[in-house]
């Protein structure tokens, strides 16, 4: 009997502290969530936006390999796409840039 005195306090401060962690978790979630979703968005804007510069340059039947490509340097643009194709020309097959377009 006497270890419980003050027990139920003991245990609700535990349930608040708990509580708070497991909000604190949800809001660092969803923070990381909403800032991936605008860098995304972001991403998406600039590929766009350069293709729509750059898609007069080339024939249609092109366009979606131009695209792919600006999609790759927005992936990494520490690296050319020279850089790239040197180390995996495979990357660059037909096939390699549809997929990556859809990606």
């Amino acid at each position: 009997m006497f270890l419980l005195v003050g027990a139920p306090e003991y245990f609700s401060e535990i349930g608040n502290a708990v509580n708070l962690l497991a909000l604190s978790i949800a809001l660092f979630a969803l923070n990381n969530s909403v800032i991936a979703h605008v860098e995304s968005n972001e991403k998406e804007r600039l590929t766009n936006y350069r293709f729509r510069k750059m898609e007069k340059l080339v024939d249609d039947d092109k366009k979606l390999l131009l695209k792919a490509l600006i999609k790759i340097k927005h992936k990494n643009k520490e690296f050319s796409l020279e850089d790239a194709y040197g180390l995996n020309p495979e990357l660059f097959t037909v096939k390699k840039l549809i997929e990556i377009l859809y990606e």
